[in-house]
C-alpha cells in the first residue's frame, strides 16, 4: 500500500516538473525569437536612421536606444517607445534633413512596436477598461419621461453633475456620492408613487381648455360663447375644480 502511494505521488511530481519545464522552454524559445527579431529586423532599421542623434554615445533629448542592459528591460520603456511610435506616426523623425526611411520600414518598426511593447493583437482588440457610466441630471429626465411619461425635475432633486474635459457626460467624472445615492432613492419613491397604482381610489379627470368645449351643431361656437342655458338632449353632470380668470 505504501509503495504504490509512493509511486502514485512520485508520478506526480514528475508529471508536474514535466510541465514546468516545457513552460520554461517554452518562454525561453518565445524570448529569444523576440530578441532575433529585434536585433535582425528593427535594430539595423534604427542604426541606419537614429543612432547618428540617439546611439553610438549620443544621447539627443536624453534618448538613446543603445543604453539598455537586455531587452525586456528595453522593451519595458513604455514612454521611450510611445515617442517613437507618434513620431514614425507623424514623420517628425528623422527631421528633415537627416535620411528618411521608407514607408516600409516605418510600419515595420511601428508593427513591431505595437505587437511587442504594448501587445496590441489586431484579431483580439482589447479596448481597455470600460467605466460604467450612470446618467447626469438631463439624461435622467429625459430617461424617466420616455419611459414613464412623468416630468421629474433633476435639477432641484439632484446636486449638479461634476465634469470632465468641458462635458458633464463622461464616466470617469460621473461619480456617485452617499447624498446622490440618497437622491436617487428618494427620486425612485416619488416617481413610483405617481406612476404606481398603490390602491387609493382616485376620480378621473380630464382637463380641456374652454376652445375645446363647442357647439355640435355649430362648431364655430366655443365655450366663449355658447350658451348654456339652452336646452340639450340627454343629461350631463360636471365637476368644477377650478376657475381661470385668464381671457
Amino acid at each position: 500500500m505504501f509503495c504504490k502511494n509512493f509511486s502514485r505521488v512520485g508520478t506526480e511530481r514528475w508529471r508536474k516538473l514535466a510541465l514546468g519545464a516545457l513552460v520554461g522552454a517554452l518562454w525561453l524559445s518565445t524570448g529569444r525569437a523576440a530578441d532575433q527579431d529585434y536585433k535582425s529586423r528593427v535594430e539595423p532599421v534604427l542604426k541606419t536612421y537614429c543612432f547618428d542623434c540617439h546611439g553610438d554615445g549620443a544621447k539627443k533629448g536624453e534618448v538613446a536606444f543603445d543604453e539598455y542592459t537586455n531587452l525586456a528591460a528595453h522593451v519595458a520603456d513604455h514612454k521611450l517607445w510611445l515617442g517613437v511610435w507618434q513620431n514614425l506616426e507623424t514623420q517628425m523623425m528623422p527631421p528633415a534633413k537627416k535620411p528618411q526611411p521608407s514607408e516600409a520600414e516605418r510600419n515595420l518598426i511601428k508593427h513591431w512596436i505595437e505587437r511587442e511593447v504594448f501587445k496590441l493583437d489586431p484579431a483580439n482588440p482589447d479596448p481597455g477598461r470600460v467605466t460604467i457610466r450612470r446618467l447626469n441630471r438631463e439624461e435622467y429626465r429625459n430617461t424617466i419621461f420616455d419611459l414613464f411619461g412623468v416630468e421629474f425635475d433633476t435639477s432641484e432633486a439632484f446636486p449638479a453633475d461634476d465634469s470632465g474635459y468641458g462635458f458633464d457626460n463622461i464616466g470617469d467624472a460621473l461619480t456617485i456620492s452617499p447624498l446622490l445615492m440618497e437622491k436617487y432613492l428618494d427620486a425612485a419613491r416619488e416617481i413610483a408613487d405617481k406612476v404606481v397604482n398603490t390602491g387609493e381610489g382616485r376620480i378621473p379627470t380630464i382637463s380641456m381648455s374652454g376652445d375645446q368645449m363647442r357647439n355640435k351643431a355649430k362648431p364655430s361656437l366655443s365655450s366663449k360663447n355658447l350658451d348654456f342655458s339652452a336646452k340639450m338632449p340627454g343629461s350631463r353632470s360636471f365637476r368644477l375644480t377650478s376657475i381661470s380668470s385668464t381671457p
